[in-house]
């Protein structure tokens, strides 16, 4: 019995037994039973005695579980309160449980930590084990964080100090096995305690999940489990191991505690399950944090480690996981942003504002910590635990070359961090305002980081092989030394709710950011659009030309051209009128190579690049923006039939890239590839492969063998090879370019389907159309299956088949393959596009095959017109069109009509800085025929037909043997 006999023992008894409990045992809660019903029948109390477990005095009953009572008792020896806990006797059926769990209980009665709850003593007391330990007066975690949401910082503080007093009695030995919400205090005094080590394994031995086990619904999961035969514990926190085969360890503790740290982040758990079977199987699947989480990257990079299935895979000990945490709450809180920094780096705008006057203790010591919650070993080894468990066979290699990057670039951030430091002792107004925004500035870049990392971190195939570039991309940490251009930036908004709205949007901005520099623009296009609905009730005009220039940099990126424009020049200008140069002038740049490149509108391109060279030197913006404007002028230059003028823009971007302290590869191959695409418009086939295959040994330093980039400028190297006249070669480089694609992608990647419309493309210059057909029909599935059916690489797959089409005579599906690239054409470019006009010249061949002349001959001037009107008159792709328009009037019979588009060809074919003596050669021919035939000027006629003769014989031209038949035929001889 507990307690000792009463003068009313009798009475005790029979009220018990009319209230139908028995005296099994006669605990302390058949003894409150007992005198209760007394009450009620006798209508007195009766006299009470002394309950006690060995020396301990119970006072109260505090509650009760799966396995035992605790009471608050008290020690009359030490005179203090103790909570005191009496297993059930079904717990522990056999004497080696008995002494098992005692011997633990004297573990812990040896172990002293502030964050373990302290065991004072244990015992038997007619077969029951008891712990009598320290008595704390506060709340547990599930009360404590079960209202609603919580500031993370304030739910990881707890747990990281619930993490050390684990750790402790790891260090001893013992293992918690039912670490759960409930078994956490938080004591009136703010102290963490850990309660119950060692309790759930108070049976005989730990069963794993059974069949009937596994079957249970509702809330089993989050209830302790006591039957006899099944598994002991709490299910919805335990790690696969204990669940499937009973095993426990340090390890699985770990993945308990990760259970419950997320539960208190996001008021869920992680494993979504209703049974034992569904929890086992939901443990096999990756965790990932909720969307829109405002918990920070590093601290779900922490949780999501303790929660990986393999107990290998997760950190080596509750010390390591600790300090983890340890880390992220040592990352300074961030800074809502007020001044316009940031600037374009490969193409990612970084810009936001910085809260003046906003109290930071010590932001120097500080800095360390602050990089170190973004960068630290158990973030790089949860990396690259991701690539090399994503099946995908060079994503090792990968993970270790943007570890490196990574690795470089914390250590610039650092290195720039402590240079800032010691500019903020000096003294003055203005230095300490320019230290204060160096600081800023490299908050920016470090979330930047951040978040580009966590994109990272999902391992997906599409980002594994954009790593590289995306760490490169980011905003470099030099960028925040430079005090001119910080000084300059825009006014933070007058209303500090205001600013704190600006600055939670500009937070989800650098989400979208980073995925789009890990090459997932559709998913960013998406994410930006939902973002935009929702600032739009913030009216901050800075923000605005932001999130504007973000859109549009997206809409350009999937092939949104005409958005694009209105998006980006609404951007502009909404940046000139709030003074935010940096977003106006990366608008601009864009804006050049848009309108004056791919919209092919020389003049107002060239007028948004003088536009953003202006802003450049007025704000002192970045080298790199400087080095995007010359890009954007060469494409421009290029489309205007420039290439002489787009070399020497890249010429001088070249002298200054190598004029730098140091060169980075993945910039030389860039350049190297856009200086190859001018040689091959110059018509130097053999210089463009000699710069590639320049290009092609900077790309495999920075990015190994077998990088998509390479499969990429492989296929520049093909299309050197191609345009040399070396089509064999070509092909083998096209194969090469398609085998990286598919290693690296799969079959059906953009980049396989690009490979494999060169590869037609050579196959078709063979002579094997059969093949070439085949390859631009995979290209075609490949580009309609990844990029719509209205896109121009789908066009550009068409218009190669229909060529090859028009090659075999099957006009009919040639004309209907060219009559779908026409509609895509006018549905993304618009309807006076050059593109356009191109393929109405191909529309017009087919007609004139067709003897459609009528047709044809309109067509063809309407090609001249598009031509004339969007790249001006003396374009070269004019001379195309018009030639194109003279064969047909000579094939249609109309000579006379054949002749002014022929002379205005070859004068303008003439007039070129570097003629084509091909080009000269066929515009000589058509205007000699159209005299010739017409008999208006048959000595002129003669003569431009000799010396076309002349010039196909020069070129060793395959069209000379039909050329001297004609001559023949018309009674002309070939020489003077």
């Amino acid at each position: 019995m507990i307690g000792g006999e009463t003068e009313t023992g009798a009475d005790d008894t029979m009220a018990a037994r009319l209230a139908g409990v028995t005296q099994d045992g006669d605990d302390p809660a058949l003894s409150d039973a007992r005198h209760r019903v007394h009450a009620s029948l006798f209508g007195e109390a009766p006299a009470r005695a002394r309950r006690t477990i060995g020396r301990f005095v119970l006072l109260e009953r505090l509650g009760a579980g799966a396995m035992g009572e605790v009471f608050a008792a008290r020690d009359p020896e030490l005179a203090r309160r103790v909570a005191l806990k009496l297993l059930h006797r079904d717990r522990l059926d056999s004497e080696a449980a008995r002494a098992r769990l005692l011997r633990e209980a004297q573990a812990m009665a040896r172990l002293s930590h502030p964050n373990v709850v302290t065991v004072y003593e244990s015992g038997t007391h007619e077969g029951r084990v008891y712990i009598a330990m320290e008595l704390v007066a506060g709340v547990d975690l599930r009360a404590l964080f079960g209202g609603g949401p919580q500031p993370w910082r304030r739910v990881v503080e707890v747990y990281r100090d619930a993490a050390r007093g684990l750790a402790a009695a790891h260090a001893v030995g013992l293992v918690h096995r039912d670490f759960k919400p409930e078994n956490v205090m938080v004591g009136e005094d703010g102290r963490v305690r850990v309660l119950d080590f060692g309790v759930a394994r108070a049976g005989e031995g730990l069963a794993p999940a059974s069949e009937s086990s596994m079957s249970g619904r509702g809330d089993l999961l989050a209830r302790e489990l006591t039957h006899t035969g099944v598994l002991l514990g709490t299910p919805a926190y335990m790690a696969p191991e204990q669940l499937t085969t009973g095993e426990t360890s340090p390890r699985s503790d770990q993945f308990s505690f990760c259970v419950a740290l997320y539960e208190g982040l996001h008021g869920r758990r992680p494993f979504a399950a209703e049974s034992l079977r569904e929890l086992i199987e939901a443990h096999r699947t990756e965790v990932r944090p909720p969307a829109r989480s405002e918990v920070p990257r590093a601290v779900h990079a922490v949780v999501l480690r303790g929660l990986k299935a393999d107990p290998s895979a997760r950190f080596p000990s509750m010390d390591a996981l600790a300090g983890a945490l340890d880390r992220c709450l040592a990352a300074p809180r961030r800074r809502q942003r007020l001044l316009a920094l940031g600037g374009l780096t490969g193409g990612a705008l970084v810009a936001g504002y910085v809260v003046a006057g906003q109290a930071v203790t010590d932001p120097c010591a500080a800095g360390e910590a602050a990089i170190a919650a973004v960068w630290h070993p158990e973030r790089a080894a949860a990396l690259a635990e991701a690539f090399a468990g994503s099946g995908t066979p060079e994503a090792p290699q990968q993970w270790q070359k943007i570890a490196g990057r990574v690795d470089e670039y914390t250590r610039a951030w650092a290195e720039e961090h402590a240079d800032a430091c010691q500019a903020e002792k000096i003294s003055g107004e203005q230095a300490r305002r320019v230290a204060e925004l160096r600081m800023a500035c490299l908050s920016d870049a470090r979330r930047e980081l951040d978040e580009t990392l966590e994109v990272l971190a999902r391992a997906e195939p599409a980002v594994i092989f954009t790593g590289v570039q995306a760490i490169a991309d980011l905003p470099p940490p030099s960028r925040c030394a430079d005090s001119r251009a910080l000084l300059a930036g825009v006014q933070p908004p007058a209303d500090p709710a205001v600013a704190a709205q600006a600055a939670a949007i500009r937070g989800r901005a650098a989400e979208v950011r980073a995925l789009r520099r890990a090459g997932l623009s559709s998913r960013a296009y998406e994410e930006v659009t939902r973002l935009a609905a929702d600032a739009a009730a913030v009216d901050v005009a800075p923000l605005r030309a932001e999130l504007d220039l973000l859109t549009g940099q997206l809409e350009l990126d999937t092939a949104r051209y005409e958005a694009a424009a209105t998006t980006l020049e609404r951007g502009f200008w909404t940046a000139i009128d709030s003074g935010h140069d940096e977003v106006a002038a990366t608008a601009a740049v864009a804006l050049a190579g848009l309108v004056g490149g791919r919209q092919a509108a020389l003049e107002p391109g060239l007028g948004w690049a003088r536009s953003a060279e202006a802003l450049i030197r007025r704000a002192h913006l970045s080298g790199a923006l400087g080095a995007a404007l010359r890009r954007s002028r060469a494409q421009m230059l290029r489309v205007a039939g420039q290439p002489d003028r787009a070399r020497a823009e890249l010429d001088a971007a070249l002298v200054a890239q190598r004029a730098a302290p140091t060169v980075d590869d993945l910039d030389a191959a860039g350049l190297l590839r856009e200086l190859a695409g001018v040689a091959l418009d110059q018509g130097r086939a053999d210089e463009a492969a000699g710069l590639v295959e320049e290009a092609l040994r900077h790309a495999r330093a920075a990015l190994g063998e077998h990088h998509p980039e390479v499969g990429r400028a492989l296929r520049l190297l093909g299309t050197s090879l191609y345009s040399a006249g070396r089509r064999e070669e070509a092909l083998r480089t096209y194969e090469e370019a398609r085998r990286i694609g598919e290693l690296a992608h799969g079959p059906e990647h953009p980049d396989v389907g690009d490979a494999m419309n060169n590869i037609g493309a050579t196959l078709d210059e063979l002579g094997r159309d059969v093949e070439a057909l085949a390859a631009y029909e995979r290209a075609l599935a490949i580009r309609r299956r990844n990029l719509g059916e209205n896109h121009p690489s789908v066009a550009g797959t068409l218009d190669n088949m229909a060529l090859t089409l028009k090659k075999l005579g099957r006009l009919e599906e040639a004309e209907q393959a060219s009559r779908r690239v026409q509609a895509i054409l006018r549905v993304v470019h618009g309807e006076r596009h050059p593109e356009v006009a191109v393929n109405l010249l191909h529309l017009a061949e087919l007609a004139r095959e067709r003897e459609r002349f009528a047709e044809a001959a309109a067509q063809a001037r309407q090609a001249v017109d598009m031509f004339t009107a969007t790249l001006g008159p003396q374009h070269p792709d004019v001379a195309f069109a018009l030639s194109d328009l003279a064969f047909i009037l000579l094939d249609a019979g109309d000579a006379a009509a054949a002749i002014e588009p022929a002379r205005r060809a070859l004068e303008l074919r003439s007039a070129s800085e570097q003629p084509d003596p091909l080009l000269v050669a066929e515009s000589q021919l058509r205007l000699g025929q159209a005299l010739w035939l017409s008999g208006r000027d048959r000595a002129e006629g003669r003569a431009l037909l000799r010396a076309a003769r002349a010039g196909y014989a020069a070129q060793h031209n395959e069209r000379l043997p039909g050329i001297d038949a004609w001559l023949a035929e018309q009674r002309i001889e070939p020489g003077p």
